[in-house]
Parts: C-alpha cells; sequence; structure tokens
C-alpha cells in the first residue's frame, strides 16, 4: 500500500457547523424554509448541487444553481473555518507521512477550500496532494475525481486505499479497481457504506490508521 487516498469532511474533519450554517444563509436569502440541522446532515458528502436539489421545496428546484453561489458566498468567507478535526487526525497523518506513505486528499469540496482547510490545520505537510471539485461542477463525479487523481499521482489502484464516510467514495474506490475502507463516525451509515462496496468498516480513526501502519507502505 503506498496512496491514502482520504476523504475531507466526515473523515478527516467535521465541517458540519459551517456546512449548515451556509446552507441556512442560502435557504435564507432565496426566502425558502430553513431545513432543520437534521435534515441536512444525511446529506453531507455528496456535490453542493445535489444537497441544494435534495432540500429545496419542489417548485423551486431549478434555483439549486442560486442557492450553490450563495452557500459559497458565505463558506468562503467563515464557513470553511466552522470546522475542526477529529481526534487522532493529525499526529495520524504525520505517523503515515514519516513511515513512507503518500496522503491525499480527495473530497468533493472544491478544491481551493480543501487546501485552505488543509493548510489551517496544518495537515499540507503531510500531504503529497489535495484534489477537490472545481467550481464549474467539474470533478462532481467522485468516480471521475478519483480517476484523475490517479493518473495525476502516478498511482497504482492496486497499491491504494479509498478511505472515506460516504458512498460516493466506496464507488469511486469500487470503479477505479481501488480497495475502500469506510468510517462510521462521519456522516455516512455502515449499511450504506457495505452496500456501496466497502471493503471493511472502521469506527475511529486511531483504527484506520493503525491498520493503514500495519499494511506498510510499497515503493510505488
Amino acid at each position: 500500500m503506498k496512496h491514502i487516498f482520504l476523504d475531507l469532511d466526515g473523515t478527516l474533519s467535521d465541517n458540519r457547523e459551517g456546512i449548515i450554517r451556509s446552507i441556512a444563509f442560502a435557504m435564507s436569502e432565496m426566502n425558502l424554509p430553513i431545513p432543520p440541522d437534521q435534515a441536512i446532515l444525511p446529506l453531507i458528502g455528496p456535490p453542493l448541487r445535489q444537497i441544494f436539489t435534495t432540500l429545496l421545496p419542489e417548485g423551486q428546484r431549478h434555483r439549486a444553481e442560486e442557492g450553490v453561489t450563495l452557500y459559497r458566498e458565505r463558506f468562503s468567507r467563515t464557513g470553511w473555518g466552522e470546522n475542526h478535526l477529529y481526534d487522532g487526525i493529525y499526529g495520524g497523518l504525520e505517523q503515515l507521512r514519516n513511515a513512507g506513505f503518500a496522503p491525499v486528499i480527495v473530497t468533493g469540496k472544491p478544491r481551493e477550500f480543501a487546501r485552505k482547510i488543509a493548510g489551517k490545520f496544518g495537515i499540507d505537510r503531510f500531504l503529497t496532494g489535495v484534489y477537490g471539485t472545481e467550481l464549474n461542477g467539474r470533478f462532481d463525479d467522485k468516480r471521475e475525481l478519483l480517476a484523475h487523481v490517479l493518473r495525476q499521482e502516478n498511482a497504482l489502484a492496486a497499491h491504494s486505499v479509498m478511505i472515506g464516510d460516504r458512498r460516493e467514495d466506496m464507488l469511486a474506490a469500487v470503479v477505479n479497481g481501488v480497495q475502500g475502507w469506510g468510517v462510521t463516525y462521519g456522516f455516512g451509515s455502515a449499511a450504506e457504506l457495505y452496500e456501496a462496496g466497502a471493503a471493511t468498516l472502521f469506527d475511529t480513526p486511531d483504527s484506520w490508521i493503525k491498520a493503514v501502519l500495519q499494511a506498510g507502505p510499497t515503493q510505488n
């Protein structure tokens, strides 16, 4: 195992506060009802356009792009920083890099926000790359994003693992021939992850970090 592809929200960090507040801002600006937190949490992970299409009332779904624009207006100012790393992530990434692994963020978040978040927490020093979607919607499909990352990083699928908390992470792994490891402390369920092809599940960051270290790094 060499390349460790890592989802961001729900895997490395908990950005629910920033996401929920930015969605609430967008809905308020559109003069639409603000959904309760419990309606938003299960949606975190998939592309933002998909989230707004789901949340908008019937008859308003054509305004999804407007919602995305308003969301990003607030998220780019303050929402991205309303965030914290899960316990064990900082030290775990340091261990992985020092052991010879290549940790790479592969997130459905726009790349520019992912880079800011990695820099805020100081984990960028342990990463060999940070990849995400583009603001115009390119790479909204995580299967396409992971395929792009494999090419850019010259990574062998057989020597890589994708770690994430949502079905999109596992589906991307399966389609690209990468082993998929699911985490259950994020926003997805164990059933969702297994149904999407997860090879195994982990309940804490420490547990998957330990599993990677035990597997040992390959040379490519």
